[in-house]
């Protein structure tokens, strides 16, 4: 690491985590800071560690290439993270949210009417089980659902779905049942917290369990935790993150090793596949002949509902494709590397399209946090806006780093789909 590189990291984190704290203590999870967070603070945590010889383990030969191109990813990072937080600053700064009219205040409203209803508690609950009955029936081994996504088998279609769903469905339940707290809401929300663990994939249970939860915290008592709640809150979460070393063990088929688990958590944090934003962004880099892609991976992640897989379009500018073969990787056992949510910005339409794009999303999910919390503080019926608000935000990220855009349709039409039935229901009734 260069000393510029080095100075710019120490302000960027001191400065990042300096907002983290303050927001943490002075609103506690109201504006959905301390999670979103984990996506801004971890690869900047993270960036030193790219640098360090622990990192052949998982990438190999490719450590040298890496490393040559980690500067240039790690100035690259703290250049997107700096633009995105002139966004948000802009809109908490000039966005006035309004709660009867607009877009998002509609969309609000709608949600909490029509889609926040025990017909949709159930509906999810029903949907989650039956599509991971689907994966047991398929033949696909408890904790080995990656393994059996890129063994050839024709399953990873039904795991996509099943992902989609239970992103929607772990969140929505574990956040109404805290909120209702009815013996039966509880038992089957459960039921898909455990159906969640059942590929390993942490993503879909871990995150999704902390969604919810921090949903329902924002809603009570306006999100304001006294200082033992916000250490409970802290400590919780690094419990479940944790625990995602357990998973890890199980989708590896080991036996399940507490001790083993703890002091392997370090190895795997750092220098594994856990916030590996930087370094898989020097990976790509390394390897990318600085031509930009015209948008041409939005457009394949688009067709992801219409073409197949090997599609030409989708073949070569899928964008988990594209990073893999430019990376030099192969794509027939790989899901695709993780970068920062902008560098789909970078790697399409260069340093303007990040210069300019990056400040229009933190733009967006900031207003889009303003307008929900703002029909919460007024309504206060329920956690309904704080959720929808988190899986706005996970959306927005999602269409700005393709590899998920096919997971943001299907939560579209799902939610489509949970409104008509609301309407119906409601129309029915009346």
């Amino acid at each position: 690491m260069t000393d510029e590189i080095l100075i710019l990291w120490i302000v960027a984190e001191v400065v990042v985590v300096g907002i983290l704290l303050w927001v943490l203590l002075r609103l506690g999870v109201r504006a959905w800071m301390p999670l979103y967070g984990m996506f801004v603070l971890a690869p900047l945590t993270m960036a030193p560690f790219a640098y360090d010889g622990a990192n052949r383990a998982a990438v190999g030969q490719f450590y040298e290439r890496i490393r040559s191109a980690m500067d240039g990813a790690i100035g690259l990072t703290i250049l997107g993270f700096a633009l995105f937080g002139i966004g948000v600053l802009v809109a908490a700064t000039i966005w006035r949210p309004r709660t009867a009219s607009g877009f998002v205040a509609q969309l609000v409203s709608t949600w909490e009417h029509k889609v926040w209803t025990p017909l949709s508690f159930w509906i999810l609950v029903a949907l989650s089980l039956v599509l991971t009955l689907g994966l047991v029936v398929a033949g696909v081994p408890f904790g080995s659902g990656l393994a059996e996504a890129f063994s050839g088998s024709g399953i990873r279609p039904l795991m996509n779905l099943w992902q989609s769903v239970l992103s929607v469905s772990v969140p929505f339940c574990v956040c109404y049942m805290l909120w209702r707290r009815s013996p039966v809401v509880i038992l089957a929300s459960l039921l898909v917290v455990m159906a969640s663990f059942y590929t390993g994939q942490r993503t879909v249970s871990l995150i999704n369990l902390i969604i919810g939860i921090c949903a329902y915290l924002a809603y009570r008592k306006q999100g304001r935790l006294t200082v033992q709640g916000q250490v409970v809150f802290v400590v919780g979460c690094v419990a479940l993150l944790l625990s995602s070393a357990l998973v890890y063990q199980v989708r590896s088929g080991d036996q399940i090793d507490i001790s083993l688990a703890i002091s392997s958590f370090y190895n795997d944090f750092a220098f594994g596949n856990q916030f590996s934003d930087i370094r898989d962004f020097a990976w790509v880099l390394s390897g990318y002949d600085g031509t930009p892609l015209q948008g041409l991976t939005y457009l394949a992640g688009l067709a992801s509902v219409v073409l197949p897989a090997d599609a030409p379009l989708r073949a070569e500018f899928a964008i988990g494709r594209w990073t893999l073969w430019t990376a030099g990787l192969d794509t027939n056992a790989h899901g695709g590397l993780r970068m920062p949510f902008f560098a789909e910005f970078y790697f399409n339409f260069g340093m303007v399209g990040m210069l300019v794009l990056t400040p229009v999303l933190g733009w967006l999910s900031a207003a889009l946090v303003s307008t929900t919390r703002r029909y919460t503080l007024e309504f206060n019926r329920s956690p309904s806006a704080e959720l929808l608000a988190a899986l706005l935000l996970f959306a927005l990220r999602d269409l700005a780093f393709t590899s998920a855009l096919f997971r943001v349709l299907v939560i579209f039409a799902l939610v489509v789909a949970l409104v008509l039935a609301g309407s119906v229901a409601r129309s029915t009734k009346a």
